[in-house]
């Protein structure tokens, strides 16, 4: 989901069930100077979510917790800590392959919105999502 979407750590990590409107193919995430931002979601990606919602979805260790991603004992996940995971993994698949040795959000981040300006330019939806975060 922070690649597809371009989210910061802290609003994957913060991101509530109720953020989510998969049928209409989006989430609602807490940006930068607490303001409510819209992102589009893939159909792969909803389809991802919509099947670790309903399978793989941990209990939570505390049943007023609605966060959309749990640790296995049912609590929200350090933002360090999926940080690691990413670097980790991202160095075993992707990264590795293609030289990269370092994983850097910013530069992923960034590099989602120069795919958004460049391929969906006249996509208003798109843009404006990219230019408010």
């Amino acid at each position: 989901m922070l690649i597809d979407t371009g989210v910061r750590l802290s609003e994957l990590t913060g991101l509530c069930i109720g953020d989510l409107f998969l049928e209409e193919g989006f989430a609602s995430v807490m940006v930068k100077g607490q303001r409510q931002g819209l992102v589009p979601l893939g159909k792969q990606l909803m389809e991802y979510l919509w099947r670790y919602n309903s399978s793989y979805r941990p209990k939570p260790l505390l049943p007023e917790d609605d966060r959309v991603f749990l640790t296995e004992k049912g609590q929200p996940p350090r933002k360090n800590r999926v940080e690691f995971i990413v670097k980790h993994y991202g160095m075993k698949m992707v990264l590795k392959r293609s030289g990269f040795h370092r994983i850097h959000f910013a530069i992923l981040r960034r590099s989602l919105y120069y795919v958004v300006e460049v391929m969906c330019l006249p996509c208003s939806a798109c843009w404006d999502t990219a230019l408010s975060r």
